[in-house]
């Protein structure tokens, strides 16, 4: 029997009117040096909204969100002997915020306005997460 785990995705990005811009991160190299959000796995303890809230912390050193925005697209993948479900979030912060306590997990990362957050990342998953969010904050003004 395969085995069961969540998993958290999170945009971290910032607004102001309608200007929005987005951090994406590489990862020290494991599987991939990819741009994308903030992961990791949800801890059993752990609902959603306090793990995400944890990946940031823990990868960037931010205590709290402005807000948390449940994009509502759970993704299911499948490894060899693993069934992964990612759950996927937003995670505005204050404009011109520093980061202070950058994980060493984190090997690179920027700011970006949308089109190009969105043409750096290359997983599908990423790409169609990072619409939806962009979609949600912009039209919400």
């Amino acid at each position: 029997m395969d085995a069961l785990s969540h998993r958290v995705k999170v945009f971290v990005f910032q607004q102001s009117g309608g200007d929005v811009q987005y951090l994406i991160l590489r990862h020290v190299p494991k599987h991939e040096t990819l741009w994308g959000p903030v992961e990791g796995p949800i801890l059993p303890s752990e609902n959603l909204e306090l793990a995400a809230c944890r990946r940031v912390r823990d990868q960037l050193g931010l205590e709290r969100p402005v807000s948390l925005v449940d994009l509502n697209m759970p993704e299911r993948w499948t490894l060899p002997q693993e069934n992964v479900v990612e759950w996927t979030f937003g995670y505005r912060v204050e404009r011109g915020i520093e980061l202070r306590r950058v994980s060493r997990e984190v090997s690179d990362y920027r700011w970006d306005e949308f089109e190009p957050a969105f043409r750096a990342m290359e997983l599908q998953g990423n790409r169609d997460a990072i619409l939806r969010l962009h979609l949600l904050v912009t039209s919400a003004r």
